[in-house]
């Protein structure tokens, strides 16, 4: 007589396990595709599908062929809609008002300050419309680009009914130049009227530019503008060169720096593995023995070492302008060479006299040790820093 068939049985208990999920599943499936057939006495004849004529008597028993109708407005409405409100948007009057830069109106200087007016198809300073497109824009665009030029100090210059603008790289140095030799102040900076000509757009007639160039009468209010500008040139070419200078002594001592720092941090950090003011060498070793009063000199000396290291790398990476210092007192200091050494030694020479005092003194010795940790990690930042910016 044949075995009956028999399931192993650890798939009688899967299958035992499985089966209730199973009916589980399949019932609330069936239930929630019933919930969501709708009801006959539920829909009217709005709820057919748009276009149809049929009522809720003349509906058929198969209710998932109805479609419902979807409420969605209009695409040509929409657009129409947002037509109108960028039309409004562009009809609005607009007002600014600066005090930077320069404006000339076919030779004329118009003094500061500058109220610029858009009602959404021209556009005016001081009452005066100015003409055609810089960047061939709208005019609520040219509008708003004037005024980030004029606030960044750039010279709006308008002949002939149309207008440029000569900004920081595209002639405004060399108009500056040119303008502060012709007001005969004895500045010059070896540039001709001709090299001037090669900033002026094509679409702006030379002959009309040199017109209105000699037409430029130097007032003292002008005069006084073309200084406070040449001046501010001056100063960031002042600064620029000071922080190329900067870059450059940082990238030749990059390299003695990074093997100095990771010398004295090597020489530093085994020092304190060596001699901890605590755990069992502070059993052993009392706080007045010859080996612990070392051990406080050796990390007073790395903590001043380490200090000048770090004055030195401050002060680097900060006139080559990598680096933000982020010490509320040594941030009000940093600009001044003289004052952030006397800052720094001050605050590094007071801590360590103060602990060389007392060394003698448990706490002190703990102070000292933390203190040379921390300048450790202070002087290995330094180093990830900088070996960074050198790869």
């Amino acid at each position: 007589m044949r075995a009956a068939f028999r399931l192993p049985r650890f798939t009688q208990a899967y299958v035992l396990l499985l089966a209730p999920l199973f009916f589980m599943y399949t019932g609330d499936v069936s239930a929630r595709s019933n919930a969501s057939r709708p009801q006959l006495d539920e829909v009217t004849s709005t709820d057919v599908e748009f276009g149809s004529d049929r009522t809720a008597e003349e509906l058929p028993e198969d209710l998932d062929s109805v479609k419902p109708r979807r409420q969605r407005r209009s695409t040509e409405f929409r657009r129409e809609e947002f037509s109108e409100e960028v039309a409004a948007a562009k009809n609005t009057p607009k007002t600014y008002e600066t005090d930077c830069g320069l404006v000339f109106l076919g030779g004329r200087f118009l003094s500061a300050p500058y109220i610029l007016e858009s009602s959404g198809k021209t556009v005016l300073i001081n009452g005066n419309e100015i003409p055609g497109r810089i960047l061939e824009r709208n005019e609520q665009v040219r509008f708003w680009e004037l005024c980030d030029y004029l606030d960044a100090g750039d010279i709006l210059w308008v002949t002939d009914e149309t207008s440029t603008v000569f900004a920081n790289g595209s002639g405004r140095a060399e108009l500056l130049m040119m303008l502060s030799s012709k007001k005969g102040d004895g500045k010059s900076f070896g540039d001709s009227f001709e090299d001037l000509l090669t900033y002026v757009p094509d679409y702006i007639n030379r002959e009309s530019f040199e017109r209105d160039w000699n037409a430029i009468h130097m007032s003292p209010e002008l005069s006084q503008a073309i200084e406070q500008q040449v001046a501010e040139l001056e100063a960031l070419e002042t600064s620029f060169a000071s922080l190329h200078a900067g870059a450059t002594i940082l990238n030749h001592a990059a390299y003695p720096l990074t093997v100095l720092g990771m010398l004295l941090c090597v020489l530093a950090f085994g020092h304190l593995l060596a001699y901890p003011p605590f755990g069992f060498n502070a059993l052993s070793i009392t706080s007045d023995s010859p080996i612990a009063l070392q051990a406080v000199v050796r990390s007073l000396a790395f903590i001043a070492v380490l200090s000048c290291l770090d004055l030195l790398w401050t002060m680097l990476a900060s006139g080559a302008g990598q680096m933000r210092e982020l010490n509320p007192l040594g941030s009000q200091v940093i600009g001044d060479p003289n004052q952030l050494i006397a800052f720094k030694f001050a605050a590094t020479g007071m801590g360590v006299a103060l602990l060389f005092t007392i060394r003698k003194n448990q706490s002190a010795q703990v102070a000292s040790w933390w203190m040379c940790l921390v300048l450790v990690l202070l002087s290995m930042r330094w180093i990830a820093f900088n070996s960074l910016f050198v790869a």
